[in-house]
């Protein structure tokens, strides 16, 4: 949280001196439940990454996608994706 806190500070520092003010990506953070047993997380659900890949294909570098009989598709072409999943 502290880096966090930082990171914030640096930003608000910047926007009033006038600089480019850099984003913070606040899926990179690291977050924790304080339970029992203890549970710790980073970036995406897998539910939440699954609807960001449908809503908005063009922003994966890289897509890899099982397709049946164990078929890969991999990379990113628009008129395959769409065939694949559309």
């Amino acid at each position: 949280l502290a880096h966090k806190a930082e990171h914030e500070g640096v930003i608000c520092i910047e926007a009033i001196k006038g600089l480019h003010v850099h984003p913070m990506d606040k899926a990179k953070i690291p977050g924790c439940t304080y339970c029992h047993p203890q549970i710790a997380s980073v970036g995406l659900t897998e539910a939440k990454a699954i609807k960001l890949m449908l809503a908005q294909p063009s922003m994966i570098k890289r897509p890899v996608l099982e397709l049946s009989g164990g078929k890969l598709l991999v990379g990113f072409k628009p008129e395959q994706y769409e065939a694949a999943v559309g």
